[in-house]
């Protein structure tokens, strides 16, 4: 049975991010502020789903030592699970990315360690001006 819910819920996940990444294509005139929103209730989605098809649920402890202004946090992905669960922990994100890791195969601009930061306000994928 849990098989059976596993591929339920795989199916609902890939057909929710094709209609996701459909929606956030056609918004891309709009404020990034926007598009970060969707992508939050993406997220929220999919932890429902999970819930509800699979019964997987998770308890966060210790989310009230997290600061409340600006901060930077750095994650150790051990599974997918962080990458999704981060949109609906944190408020608006600025990602930094090593350009080390590979990461312009996945179309995400990595941050230069020379740039200043006026630049680096700047650069692709930052949701700074939000």
């Amino acid at each position: 049975m849990q098989y059976f819910r596993s591929m339920v819920f795989t199916t609902y996940m890939v057909a929710a991010t094709i209609v996701y990444a459909t929606i956030l294509t056609l918004m891309l005139p709009l404020p990034l502020r926007y598009h970060y929103k969707v992508a939050c209730s993406w997220a929220k989605h999919l932890f429902r789903a999970a819930k509800l098809l699979c019964n997987l649920d998770y308890v966060i402890e210790g989310r009230e030592n997290l600061p409340d202004e600006p901060t930077v946090v750095y994650y150790k992905h051990s599974s997918a699970w962080e990458a999704i669960q981060v949109f609906t922990m944190f408020p608006t994100q600025c990602w930094v990315i090593n350009a080390a890791a590979g990461c312009r195969e996945f179309f995400i601009a990595p941050m230069d360690r020379t740039m200043s930061a006026a630049a680096a306000s700047r650069a692709p994928g930052c949701m700074r001006t939000l």
